[in-house]
């Protein structure tokens, strides 16, 4: 799950969005664009999150062996 001021975003290990959530105090139809600018850094930090967790498996299942292009 990635996080803003006002949107949450919760991506699985295959990068897919499942969730978003917003919160209506941010929702103001004369400023668009900081909604789209919450909402698009809660997917950043999600996907990050996402990226990382797997990051982390798939160490462990490599035993650390770092391969090149791998994650």
């Amino acid at each position: 799950v990635g996080q803003s001021k006002g949107a949450a975003v919760e991506v699985n290990g295959e990068m897919e969005i499942k969730s978003v959530k917003i919160d209506p105090q941010i929702v103001d139809p004369n400023n668009i664009s900081r909604l789209e600018k919450e909402v698009m850094e809660a997917a950043k930090k999600a996907l990050k999150s996402a990226k990382d967790e797997a990051a982390q498996k798939m160490k462990g299942l490599t035993g650390g062996l770092g391969l090149p292009g791998m994650f």
